[in-house]
């Protein structure tokens, strides 16, 4: 005869995973709305539909900071230098904690330090390239703005090494990966006007990690949690710049906010699961 109070404790447990899935589904439900809210208003705006973004972003497809002074001083350059410095933060943190209560932290940062870092490096690669661009410039492709076949393939390779990083971040060296990289970089490479560069990147990754969430990935204990800190700071980041470019972000540096929101959001997730594991390390021991 099996005993009723040795059953509980695994029903509540099982309800508390199911009730903690369902969470995590619904935030990433709402990341999709709010990505196919975000795209509905960068076009309407472009296309004269409805008038909501800020003038700037609406000319730069990003909130750049400091544009009358030197390009290592402009927000792409910032978030260099930010991403950079948070990198090797967060190297550290992988290669210094091993205890089993960082273990499930470690596991969702160690495979997205490149893609921070080159994240960083891109954006000082595209201060350079949108320093002095046109409106007209803006609205061309990377492949259109190449004049030389060596410039193209150049762009090209240096635009699938930005979405390998990416990548790898969520499958890592798998099929899944080389596949994503090659038909993000390679939209991005001959469709995207340099305007929506940045609308392109933020919404085909909310999309990608959403999806994958949902209906690929494995969802563990701490599935809600990796959303709520990963996703939700990230998106209300978006809707800050798009919105309120000038008032708000360009006087705290412009695009570095958004930048800085993907470490500091890793630090807040590792932080949190160190809390939550230390006391059940205790109880056990």
């Amino acid at each position: 005869e099996i005993s009723l109070d040795r059953l509980e404790p695994r029903c509540h447990l099982a309800l508390c995973k199911m009730a903690g899935s369902v969470i995590g589904d619904c935030l990433n439900i709402a990341i999709l709305l709010h990505t196919a809210a975000y795209l509905l208003a960068v076009g309407g705006h472009h296309y004269n539909f409805i008038n909501v973004l800020s003038p700037a972003v609406a000319q730069d497809g990003f909130c750049v900071s400091n544009k009358e002074q030197s390009v290592y001083m402009q927000s792409h350059a910032l978030c260099l230098y930010g991403d950079t410095v948070f990198t090797v933060l967060l190297f550290l943190i992988v290669k210094m904690d091993r205890s089993d209560q960082a273990a499930p932290a470690v596991a969702m940062i160690r495979p997205q330090l490149f893609a921070i870092f080159f994240h960083g490096c891109a954006h000082m690669f595209v201060g350079h390239k949108f320093e002095n661009a046109t409106p007209e410039w803006m609205a061309l492709s990377p492949c259109a703005r190449q004049t030389t076949a060596q410039g193209r393939i150049l762009y090209c390779a240096f635009l699938c090494c930005f979405w390998f990083g990416f990548m790898k971040s969520f499958h890592g060296l798998a099929f899944h990966t080389f596949f994503f990289t090659m038909a993000y970089g390679i939209v991005h490479f001959f469709c995207v006007p340099g305007v929506f560069a940045f609308t392109y990147v933020n919404c085909m990754l909310f999309f990608h990690s959403s999806c994958n969430a949902l209906f690929f990935a494995e969802k563990g204990p701490y599935y809600t949690a990796q959303v709520f800190f990963s996703g939700v700071p990230l998106a209300l980041v978006t809707w800050m710049e798009a919105l309120s470019c000038e008032q708000v972000i360009r006087p705290i540096g412009g695009h570095l906010v958004y930048d800085l929101t993907i470490p500091i959001s890793l630090l807040a997730f590792y932080v949190y699961v160190r809390m939550v594991e230390a006391p059940d390390k205790l109880k056990s021991a």
